[in-house]
């Protein structure tokens, strides 16, 4: 009836712990969170024990009708030395392949930070805030790391997901960035990004978010072949302000550009007036050549020149003149054409093209009409008239028409386009782009010019 309860196996309280922390280590390197397996464990030791006290319970109230000098004086428990416990081997995460740009709502709460050859961190110097990101070589040779120089920055909200798009920087105005060369926990600062709407949502609001960043690297060790991914960091705990800049990042103040006040587009002032308008005329009369006359083109006079811009139009064929014989007749164009800096008033001879043929310097047929006209005409600066006259490849110089033309020889011939050219009122453009004042002919005075267009002569052949 004295007998006593034999000893029960020792409870190692320290092994149990050291069993769960390599239970724990065991589970991260099969790709468990380590933390969260760490808490599973602990559940399950909780349960363990209080399972043995249940049971112990039990076994006293089952003595208790036997005695109580045997329970209160059991075998003393021996409490072992606990094991040593072994370092849980962190997990190796290389930079991603290739280009990283998530998709706004896209879920990267598994994501993990790179952590060999490089990983990107908070910058632990103190500095200016202006790099408040660095890049450091983790591994045990030297690293040349090639990189934009900016972290593009993805706020995250509480599910993980990515709320915000990076505003790229616009390499027009920001210097290309040096490759940082680093020795073996060596680093080399970064700048950040500002962040972006997602689509055509708002900024996200100002205020403290989680975030992750990318940088797009390329490293080099020292003997060996460059290697281009992207390096993630974080997450990390940032503020932002109302213009989607990043102003803190882990408690370290990020120095920002001062906003820019949104001012109206500037509206481009009235050119002013050139000075020099090329063509245009110094004064605002003009100088007028000596006119050609009637008797200037009848038979055996020398052939005329050209008239130029001295009488405010040209004159001229327009076209090829087609070959002729002795007995045929072509219609061909003629062109007035006004100057370009010139408004006009004129006495109107639309009806009255004609011409002279010469040959040699010597014309030789003249088949002029006298006429008058009392209409007028307004020629605006650069108008054209076209004009059309029938050519014949005869001899005409009768000026009275009291003999019969003769038909040209087979030979070369030069073809001149006439027309009456008279004058009455005319302002000038000047140089500075002004109109001068309108010149008008005095009642019952001859025209401000009367005399007779004249253009350069084309060849045609008689057969």
């Amino acid at each position: 009836m004295n007998d006593k309860i034999p000893p029960s196996t020792p409870l190692h309280l320290d092994a149990a712990l050291s069993e769960i922390a390599t239970d724990a280590s065991r589970a991260a390197s099969d790709g468990l969170t380590g933390s969260a397996e760490v808490r599973r464990l602990v559940k399950r030791s909780r349960r363990q024990r209080a399972t043995a006290f249940g049971s112990a319970g039990f076994v006293l109230l089952g003595v208790a009708g036997i005695g109580l000098s045997g329970v209160l004086s059991p075998a003393p428990v021996e409490i072992l030395p606990a094991p040593p416990v072994p370092s849980p081997t962190p997990e190796a995460v290389e930079p991603l392949d290739g280009a990283f740009a998530p998709a706004c709502g896209e879920d990267l709460s598994d994501l993990l930070a790179t952590t060999t050859p490089v990983a990107l961190g908070p910058d632990t110097s103190d500095g200016t805030g202006e790099t408040p990101l660095q890049v450091t070589n983790t591994g045990d040779t030297p690293l040349t790391v090639a990189s934009a120089g900016r972290v593009a920055v993805y706020l995250l909200d509480a599910e993980g997901k990515v709320a915000s798009t990076h505003v790229p920087d616009d390499p027009a105005t920001n210097e290309a960035p040096q490759p940082f060369d680093l020795a073996p926990g060596e680093s080399g600062g970064l700048g950040l990004s500002g962040v972006g709407p997602c689509g055509d949502a708002a900024l996200p609001a100002a205020g403290t978010w989680s975030a992750i960043g990318s940088l797009a690297t390329e490293t080099t060790p020292a003997d060996g072949v460059a290697a281009a991914g992207t390096v993630v960091g974080g997450p990390w705990t940032v503020t932002v302000d109302d213009q989607g800049r990043v102003t803190s990042l882990d408690g370290r103040t990020v120095a920002v550009p001062p906003a820019q006040p949104d001012t109206p587009p500037e509206v481009p002032e009235t050119p002013e007036p050139p000075t020099y308008l090329p063509g245009a005329f110094d004064s605002e009369k003009a100088t007028f050549p000596a006119p050609v006359e009637w008797e200037d083109l009848q038979c055996g006079s020398p052939a005329p020149a050209a008239t130029g811009d001295g009488a405010l139009a040209r004159l001229k064929v327009a076209g090829p003149v087609p070959v002729m014989s002795g007995s045929s007749e072509k219609s061909v164009t003629a062109r007035l054409t006004t100057h370009a800096h010139a408004r006009l008033d004129v006495v109107d001879w639309s009806f009255l093209y004609e011409y002279v043929i010469s040959q040699d310097g010597v014309i030789v047929s003249s088949p002029l009409i006298a006429t008058d006209s009392y209409e007028n005409a307004e020629m605006q600066p650069g108008s054209v008239q076209d004009g059309r006259f029938t050519l014949a490849a005869t001899a005409s110089c009768d000026p009275y028409g009291t003999s019969t033309p003769q038909p040209l020889p087979p030979g070369t011939y030069q073809l001149h386009a006439i027309y009456p050219w008279m004058i009455d009122s005319y302002a000038l453009q000047q140089t500075d782009g002004t109109w001068g004042r309108t010149i008008q002919r005095e009642a019952g005075a001859e025209a401000l010019f009367k005399g007779r267009l004249v253009s350069a002569p084309v060849t045609f052949t008689v057969q």
